[in-house]
């Protein structure tokens, strides 16, 4: 089960293309084999239309996705310097941040469900999350800082819960700040985090350097570092939700974790070479199944 926002990006080329963490992560198990359950919410407007025309000719179940008679459908305004770093400007109080209970129905039919913090912006949406999570779920938690929309108490409350939290390093180091132990080193660091959060695993992502998995505190963590380049680059919006639609559909499959982050680190690069999170492109899939 995928719980979370579904949007629009664009970009200031014009172009506009399906997005959101929920959304993306969701869009990348489909296009790799599997049948997610995306629970989300989209405004009953023009907008919200052609996202739930464009998620159903994908091949995505819109079951779960309300229709908001009242809140519009999300957009993200996405800004890239010259430094290729990414920012994200978005209303609030769009449909994403209403998701009601009517998705306890699908609570039954999945064995995991993967969320981002963003999407616990919401107080309605918060909520009924809070209810989905009280069975017997494995939570994958997707850190995701984006300035104004967290704050430390709902995002501390999120870590308490998971089973496994996947954060990228600018990430690490404001967290690591709230637990005052910004002097350590990544491993170090990690394990206080793990500690402090009672966090059982823990993925932090490191960009084209590739990631590191903890598991456990004694444990050496996992790693895989690129060598080599990874190839034509257009952004990296939605990487690091690649990455854990990579990491989900490898551990569906029972690989080991070593080459779970493999996979993960990889086509995560590849998602780089297009413009934005998600390709329509079926061949791109073809070829991501031989990572």
């Amino acid at each position: 089960m995928i719980f979370g926002d579904i949007l629009m990006d664009l970009f200031p080329d014009g172009s506009r293309i399906p997005g959101g963490c929920g959304l993306n992560v969701a869009w990348h198990l489909q296009g790799l084999g599997l049948e997610p359950i995306l629970v989300s919410r989209v405004g009953a407007d023009p907008l919200g239309n052609e996202l739930l025309n464009r998620i159903s000719e994908w091949g995505i179940n819109t079951q779960a996705i309300q229709a908001d008679t009242i809140h519009p459908t999300g957009t993200v305004n996405v800004s890239i310097n010259e430094r290729n770093e990414i920012s994200f400007t978005s209303p609030s109080n769009t449909a994403n941040d209403f998701i009601s209970d009517e998705a306890l129905f699908f609570a039954d039919q999945a064995s995991l469900i993967y969320y981002g913090t963003y999407i616990l912006r919401g107080g309605d949406s918060r909520d009924t999350l809070q209810d989905l999570i009280r069975g017997s779920l494995y939570r994958f938690v997707d850190v995701n800082l984006r300035p104004p929309f967290w704050s430390a108490e709902i995002v501390e409350g999120a870590l308490r819960q998971a089973n496994c939290v996947k954060m990228n390093e600018e990430e690490y180091f404001e967290l690591l700040r709230l637990t005052q132990n910004t002097e350590l080193e990544f491993k170090f660091g990690a394990q206080a985090l793990m500690k402090y959060y009672e966090i059982k695993e823990l993925i932090l992502t490191l960009g084209e350097k590739g990631a590191l998995h903890f598991k456990g505190l004694e444990q050496a963590p996992l790693s895989f570092y690129f060598d080599r380049p990874v190839g034509q680059f257009v952004d990296a919006v939605g990487a690091g939700d690649a990455f854990c639609a990579a990491l989900i559909y490898s551990q569906h499959l029972g690989l080991p974790a070593e080459i779970a982050l493999k996979n993960a680190c990889e086509f995560a690069a590849r998602t780089c070479a297009f413009r934005g999170a998600t390709s329509p492109d079926r061949k791109f899939y073809e070829s991501a199944l031989k990572i």
